[in-house]
C-alpha cells in the first residue's frame, strides 16, 4: 500500500483517522509514518515538538488488560504528550527546563493509559514554557514556539507545543494542561480548540489533585467532535451527568479585562459577535459582569503557584543534582522561586481563604446565568519582541502583573473549577486567530460542546490553513 499522502492525513481529524483505520483504508503504521513526515516538515518553522520517538508508543495488541486492537475507539490516532504534567514511565518529562534535563516519568498517568488503550499512538513530546509558568513559550532549552499563522508571533503558553502542532497539521490532537489558561490561551493563539474541563472531571491519578485544584489535564483539538470524543473517553462518569435547563438559556457576556490590562477592540468584537449569535439561537443574552475581587484572585494565585513552584524546583534539583540558579533556570522562573522563599504556612492558608472567597463570588454569577462569553485573550498573540517574560529582580507585584497580562479572562475559572472552552471564532485583519471563551456551570460540558458544534457549523474554522501548515510547506511530501 502506498504511503499516506499528507493532504489526506491532514484533512482527517482524529475521529476520521480512526474510521479509516477501522475500515482498512489505512494502517496504524501508515498513519504514524504520515505524522512523522508532517513533524519533520513543519516543526523546524514552528518549534512545537521537542522529541520524536524512534517508534510510536502504543498499548499492546490483542486480548488482555490494557490491550488495544484495530477496533478501538480512536485506533491509530497519533498524539503528543506535553513536557510537563501527565507522564508515562520512562518517557522524558523535563518541564522545558535545563534544571530537569534527563528526567523521565516514574509512573503512568491514567490519562495516558486511557488514551493508549483507546488505540491512540504516542509519537513524541511537545514544548512548554519552563515549569509551565508563562503564557509565552521561548525557552533556553528548546527555543521559541511560534503560532503557525505568523512566525513573528508566539504560540502562547504553556501548552504552546500542543496547540501549534495541531494547528500546523502535525497531529490531529495533543495532550496539554491548564492551570491559568494554558490550554485555552495557546488554542486562541493558534486557531484551534482548547477545553479546560470541570475540576475533577479528568482523573490526575496516580497523582493527587494538582495545583490546589487549579490545574486540569486534557487535549487540544481541531474539531468539536474530536473534543467530544476525547472528553467522553477521559471524563469521570459523574462529570457528564448534568441535565440542561428546561428553559431558554441565560447567557452573559463581558469583554472588559478584569485585571485592568488593555484589551483590543477587534478581539472584543469577535466575542460580541458570538454573543449575538447565541441570542439568534434562542438564548437570553445580556451584558453581565461576574462580581469578584481580582486583587484577591491575583494574591491567591501568586501565593499558591509560587509555593508549588518552589516545591517543584526543589524536588527537581534533588533528582538531578543540579543547583537552581541562572545557569539552570530562566529569569522569571528564578524570580518566582526566590519570591516563594518569603512565604510561610500562614501565607498559604490566607491564600486558600481568598480563593474560597473568589470561588463563592463566581458561583453567585452562575446561580443566575448558564453561560458566560468572553474573549480568551485580551489582545492578539504577542510578537516575540513584545512578549512579557519577566525579569530576575521581579517581586510579587511584578509577577502578579505579568500573569494577569494574558490570563485575565482565563485565570478565574481555574480557581472556580467551571468548565471553559476556547473556540477560534474570528481572525484579525492581519490573519491572526482570535479565540472566544465559553464558560459554563459545573459539569456542563455537554451543553458547551453542543454550542461549540453550532459555532463550528456557523463559523467553520477546521478547513482554514495557516502559512506554516504542513501542506503549505511541503505539499504531499
Amino acid at each position: 500500500m502506498a504511503a499516506m499522502e499528507l493532504t489526506e492525513y491532514t484533512a482527517l481529524d482524529a475521529v476520521g483517522i480512526a474510521e479509516a483505520v477501522r475500515g482498512g483504508e489505512v494502517s496504524r503504521a501508515e498513519v504514524a509514518d504520515a505524522a512523522r513526515r508532517a513533524i519533520i516538515l513543519a516543526n523546524p518553522a514552528v518549534g512545537a515538538v521537542i522529541e520524536v520517538f524512534d517508534e510510536p508508543l502504543a498499548a499492546p495488541a490483542g486480548p488482555g488488560a490494557g490491550a488495544t486492537d484495530a477496533d478501538a475507539a480512536l485506533a491509530g490516532v497519533p498524539f503528543l504528550i506535553k513536557d510537563i504534567g501527565a507522564t508515562l514511565r520512562g518517557v522524558g518529562s523535563e518541564a522545558g527546563s535545563r534544571l530537569a534535563v534527563g528526567l523521565t516519568g516514574q509512573q503512568d498517568s491514567q490519562l495516558v493509559r486511557t488514551l493508549l488503550r483507546a488505540g491512540l499512538q504516542l509519537l513524541g513530546r511537545s514544548a512548554t514554557s519552563e515549569f509551565a509558568l508563562l503564557t509565552h513559550t521561548d525557552t533556553v532549552l528548546h527555543g521559541p514556539t511560534r503560532t503557525p499563522w505568523n512566525s513573528a508571533h508566539s504560540a502562547g503558553g504553556s501548552s504552546a507545543g500542543a496547540a501549534a502542532a495541531v494547528a500546523a497539521g502535525m497531529v490531529p490532537v495533543a495532550h496539554g494542561n491548564d492551570g491559568g489558561g494554558s490550554l485555552r490561551i495557546p488554542a486562541s493563539a493558534c486557531g484551534v480548540i482548547g477545553l479546560k474541563p470541570t475540576r475533577g472531571s479528568i482523573s490526575p491519578r496516580p497523582y493527587s489533585d494538582v495545583g490546589f485544584g487549579w490545574v486540569n489535564e486534557f487535549m487540544v483539538t481541531r474539531t468539536v467532535r474530536d473534543t467530544a470524543a476525547l472528553f467522553g473517553l477521559l471524563a469521570e462518569p459523574r462529570a457528564t451527568s448534568q441535565v440542561p435547563p428546561a428553559r431558554r438559556p441565560r447567557v452573559g457576556y463581558w469583554v472588559h479585562p478584569w485585571s485592568g490590562v488593555a484589551g483590543a477592540s477587534d478581539v472584543a468584537d469577535v466575542a460580541l459577535t458570538a454573543a449575538s449569535l447565541l441570542g439568534e439561537w434562542g438564548a437570553t443574552v445580556s451584558e453581565a459582569r461576574p462580581r469578584f475581587s481580582w486583587e484577591a484572585l491575583a494574591e491567591a494565585q501568586f501565593v499558591l503557584f509560587a509555593v508549588l513552584h518552589r516545591y517543584a524546583v526543589d524536588i527537581t534539583a534533588t533528582a538531578t543534582g543540579r543547583t537552581p540558579g541562572p545557569d539552570t533556570l530562566e529569569p522569571h522562573t528564578l524570580a518566582v522561586y526566590h519570591a516563594a522563599q518569603h512565604l510561610d504556612a500562614s501565607s498559604v492558608l490566607r491564600a486558600l481563604e481568598l480563593a474560597d472567597l473568589v470561588r463563592e463570588q463566581l458561583a453567585v454569577f452562575f446561580d443566575e446565568f448558564d453561560m458566560l462569553i468572553t474573549p480568551t485573550m485580551p489582545q492578539l498573540p504577542d510578537t516575540f519582541e513584545r512578549a512579557a517574560v519577566g525579569r530576575l529582580d521581579d517581586g510579587p507585584d511584578e509577577i502578579k502583573q505579568l500573569w494577569a497580562s494574558r490570563g485575565t479572562f482565563t485565570d478565574p475559572f481555574n480557581l472556580s473549577g467551571n468548565p471553559a472552552i476556547s473556540l477560534p471564532l474570528g481572525w484579525s485583519s492581519t490573519d491572526l486567530p482570535i479565540g472566544v471563551q465559553l464558560v459554563g456551570r459545573w459539569a456542563s460540558e455537554p451543553s458547551l460542546l453542543a454550542y461549540a458544534e453550532r459555532f463550528e457549523q456557523t463559523l467553520p474554522w477546521a478547513g482554514r490553513r495557516p502559512p506554516l501548515h504542513v501542506t503549505a510547506i511541503g505539499g504531499n511530501s
